[in-house]
């Protein structure tokens, strides 16, 4: 009977893609029916999302045309939003159920948990075995000493703008703001892109990449 605590773990744990190790126990990680269609809705939503965000200054101009920001068209999106969280709240949870009864998972998961409360060689060798999200490794290096610098630059104050120049810059920081934390940070970096990241983990596309990762692994010992 799985635990309500190990239950709670598996919702938020990360995804595992292989168990490492030789012979027949080395093999791709094959999640249960639970977890696959949790999986499967909760990334379709997260497309679904992504989209409507970088497509966000077009979709907000076309809802205030069809008047969905008038008291009854925001009961609408209420309501829609409100059925698109139950659903994503469900989907978590039939994942968290499945991966809580996969003995496979467990194990790996058990093993996390002990990296990340203490991560002794031991421990590290056995959580090598597993081939999962980078997110969760546990952290080797955290640094608590303060650097000075003996010889400081001097650094340079940006000009005080006047009151009537602080009005003209507001629509433009918003703007910037707006632009910077939806569509410009994942132009910087594409590899942050989260629809870009479910088409290569597609086994269509991620076949040859899978492949590449586990010789890397296997022959050239992660190197």
């Amino acid at each position: 009977m799985t635990s309500l605590k190990m239950f709670w773990d598996c919702i938020f744990s990360p995804r595992l893609v292989k168990i490492y190790g030789n012979g027949p126990v080395e093999r791709l990680y094959e999640p249960k029916t639970f977890e696959k269609w949790g999986d499967q809705v909760i990334n379709s939503l997260y497309v679904i999302w992504k989209i409507g965000v970088y497509t966000s200054p077009f979709l907000v101009g076309m809802l205030y045309q069809r008047g969905y920001f008038e008291p009854d068209g925001l009961i609408t999106l209420t309501k829609l939003v409100t059925s698109v969280g139950v659903i994503l709240v469900v989907s978590f949870c039939i994942r968290g159920m499945g991966r809580a009864e996969n003995p496979t998972y467990t194990r790996f998961l058990a093993t996390l948990q002990s990296a990340q409360k203490d991560l002794s060689p031991s421990i590290k060798q056995q959580l090598n075995m597993y081939d999962f999200e980078f997110k969760a490794w546990p952290v080797e290096y955290k640094s608590t000493v303060e650097h000075s610098d003996s010889n400081p630059k001097a650094l340079s104050v940006p000009k005080q703008l006047t009151f009537p120049q602080c009005l003209l810059q507001i629509p433009y920081r918003i703007i910037a703001y707006f632009a910077i934390h939806t569509f410009g940070i994942r132009l910087i970096y594409p590899g942050t892109i989260g629809i870009l990241q479910m088409v290569l983990g597609k086994k269509t596309f991620s076949f040859y990449i899978l492949e590449s990762w586990i010789q890397t692994f296997d022959f050239k010992n992660g190197t």
